[in-house]
């Protein structure tokens, strides 16, 4: 199968001050990942985020099949790829992963899998970083359409973790959350992934994205509102049968000052 060579997209930000470089891995999709983490290697980050779907599915043969398909029950209990990423990354830098909608409905087994590798699951839950910097993870709400968003996140976790004291960051896996849900609360920075670069990009425009349909708003880049900045990521996976133009894979640099 014919493969896009994976490039390496770099953003500087402000950030209260603090000097950090964050390398971002978004939806891998619990495929091949050894280029990408010679681009990482190379970068030397800091810290090292993946904004959801790191996996297929985190479901777990435990969990009731109600809602889930054939498919996410047995990608749930593979993973192999994502978690050797995961174990390949630490060796680098500090992992944290937020919950895609990919992943919703974390089994315990897959809890422990990711804990094993050393990296940190955010799933509505936050951690300090060194300097004060307070790094989130929302999880997803469980989007499962062109057009629908499925659930919305919890909000009111969101406003909590906007009221912390310091310096923000949050993992986000939906772009299309921010103007809506977070924007305007107190949150510095937020980083996506989710829209797959719009899949399609013709004009330097995507095609479509899950959530927000045909010419999305929010599909790769940097944006700004009410004094909170949003980075979507291209990602590294691609939607089953639907290829990807002019729209190569990526892995974001983030040096933030």
């Amino acid at each position: 199968m014919y493969r896009m060579r994976i490039r390496k997209t770099e953003y500087k930000i402000s950030l209260c001050g603090i000097r950090m470089k964050i390398a971002v891995v978004a939806d891998l999709h619990n495929s091949e990942w050894h280029d990408t983490i010679k681009i990482i290697k190379e970068s030397r980050p800091d810290i090292i985020v993946c904004p959801g779907d790191t996996f297929g599915s985190l479901a777990g043969q435990e969990r009731p099949a109600k809602g889930l398909t054939g498919r996410y029950i047995a990608e749930s209990n593979g993973n192999q790829a994502g978690l050797a990423f995961l174990c390949a990354a630490m060796k680098i830098a500090p992992v944290f992963c937020s919950v895609g909608n990919h992943e919703v409905r974390v089994s315990d087994n897959n809890l422990k899998r990711i804990a094993d590798t050393g990296a940190v699951l955010l799933d509505n839950s936050y951690t300090i970083l060194q300097g004060g910097v307070i790094l989130g993870g929302l999880s997803s709400g469980g989007a499962h359409g062109l057009i629908s968003t499925g659930n919305p996140p919890d909000t009111v976790w969101i406003e909590r973790f906007g009221r912390l004291g310091g310096p923000k960051i949050l993992l986000c896996h939906h772009p299309e959350y921010w103007e809506k849900y977070i924007a305007g609360q107190g949150i510095d920075l937020t980083i996506a992934g989710h829209a797959h670069g719009g899949q399609w990009r013709i004009f330097g425009r995507g095609l479509l994205a899950p959530g927000q349909g045909f010419f999305p708003k929010y599909t790769s880049g940097v944006h700004e509102m009410s004094g909170s900045v949003l980075v979507v990521s291209r990602g590294l996976g691609n939607v089953r049968g639907i290829p990807r133009i002019n729209n190569p894979p990526e892995v974001v640099i983030i040096d933030t000052e």
